[in-house]
């Protein structure tokens, strides 16, 4: 099921994008005005406080952003009902240059470090998929379930592989730890 809270979690970058007295939309849940942001010493949102206003008209807020409710909505007790942990890792290229030429020694272009590791909350529909399943995360991409949530273990992470697109700007709006290539 879909679970909604009065408590959600948001993207981080999204978080930071937001001013007081601004009307952003939740998709679909529908518009919240932002009442209340707080930061750290470095700046950094650590909370945000809204009013919703589903009455709110979509088309005019300039963001429109996704949410995980924290804790699961109406039973919050239940396992079944939480967000779920989830290692999203993505691979850069192997090698550093497009071509290898005759005489070139392939060990001077090999990438130091081609897997990042990312920790994110997803919902809990997630514990349902399985190894090999192929799924879309909004605003990040495609991903091939490599470790599926361990029902004896609710704290161990699901682990997605990101399928590479093949182009070179990311259709996401988050951002990646992989750089881009010119």
């Amino acid at each position: 099921g879909f679970f909604f809270s009065s408590q959600i979690w948001l993207e981080a970058e999204d978080a930071s994008l937001f001013t007081e007295g601004e009307e952003v939309t939740l998709m679909r849940w529908g518009n919240c005005r932002i009442t209340k942001i707080t930061k750290d010493t470095a700046g950094n949102v650590t909370a945000l406080e809204g009013a919703l206003n589903l009455s709110g008209d979509v088309k005019k807020t300039k963001y429109k952003v996704t949410w995980l409710a924290a804790a699961g909505g109406g039973d919050a007790k239940s396992p079944e009902s939480r967000p779920v942990k989830i290692t999203c890792v993505e691979f850069d290229h192997l090698i550093t240059k497009p071509r290898l030429e005759d005489g070139d020694n392939y060990n001077d272009f090999v990438t130091e470090c081609s897997r990042f590791e990312t920790q994110v909350l997803g919902e809990a529909a997630l514990r349902k998929v399985a190894v090999g399943q192929l799924i879309q995360l909004e605003r990040r991409g495609y991903f091939r379930c490599d470790v599926a949530a361990d029902q004896a273990d609710a704290s161990a992470p699901i682990v997605l592989f990101n399928i590479p697109t093949g182009k070179k700007k990311s259709m996401s709006s988050v951002k990646t730890k992989v750089a881009t290539k010119s």
